[in-house]
């Protein structure tokens, strides 16, 4: 299956800022702005490129079962490599984290080449990883 295609990466690329990654555990979903000046005039037109790849996404100690939802990537250039799986680590912190009140979860991505990326997520601070596993979602569910 093809991970992602040039249109989706030369979006992500182009602009990052604006441009945000959803990965279920059936396909990658990208979404962003394309725009594009003709006569003086900028247009400006959503787009979304929905990409069917099975991903395994596996927790511990958080959620009940296996993880139903989807991550949402803010920063997109995460999503350019192809990814062998990913770890998310609910409640993973030290001992003066713990007195001090402060949770912290990890998602560690791996790709398909080995290279890891750990992303540490505080409920005081924005991250580049969002995990929304409220309720199950998919692909299919994308509008």
């Amino acid at each position: 299956m093809k991970h992602l295609d040039a249109k989706s990466k030369n979006l992500i690329k182009k602009d990052s800022f604006r441009t945000c990654g959803y990965l279920y555990t059936d396909g990658i979903v990208i979404s962003g702005e394309m725009r594009h000046n003709f006569k003086g005039e900028e247009f400006r037109k959503d787009v979304q490129y929905v990409f069917p790849k099975e991903t395994s996404i596996y927790s511990n100690n958080g959620s009940n079962g296996a993880f139903k939802g989807r991550l949402v990537f803010h920063n997109a250039t995460l999503l350019l490599r192809p990814i062998n799986h990913i770890r998310i680590h609910y409640k993973n912190t030290s001992q003066k984290s713990k007195e001090m009140g402060i949770d912290c979860t990890t998602v560690e991505v791996v790709y398909d080449d080995g290279m890891r990326v750990k992303e540490y997520i505080f409920h005081f601070m924005s991250s580049d990883i969002y995990i929304s596993d409220e309720k199950a979602m998919s692909i299919t569910d994308w509008n």
